[in-house]
């Protein structure tokens, strides 16, 4: 690999409720509901763990589930936001399913059964 190789670091996923702005800088995905749109540059998504500013070009739909891929930045006011890089409409996506697997994969490995 050449030294002009750009290598980005993984997104990690996360729920929104964990979010800190000591996490500026770093790279996460998240997934939530479409619950609030500003300007033209900006909504909040919403999980059952909390709520988020996303910073983005074009904001989708309210009420759409959406997964974004992004960094934390922070605001003037010293509360994290979600610059988003990628927004995919999940909004298709079995819920109920999802929520389903999220309990099962979140289980620490002692709890998950066979």
């Amino acid at each position: 690999m050449s030294a002009d190789t750009f290598v980005r670091t993984p997104a990690i996923f996360t729920d929104i409720g964990t979010i800190t702005s000591e996490y500026a800088g770093r790279r996460f995905r998240i997934m939530g509901f479409v619950v609030d749109r500003r300007e033209q540059s900006e909504f909040t998504i919403s999980d059952d763990t909390g709520r988020i500013t996303v910073i983005t070009e074009q904001p989708p739909p309210l009420q759409s589930f959406v997964r974004v891929f992004g960094s934390i930045a922070v605001s003037e006011e010293g509360q994290p936001l979600f610059r988003a890089e990628i927004i995919q409409d999940m909004t298709a996506l079995d819920k109920q399913l999802y929520i389903k697997a999220k309990k099962i994969f979140d289980a620490p490995l002692s709890g998950r059964s066979s």
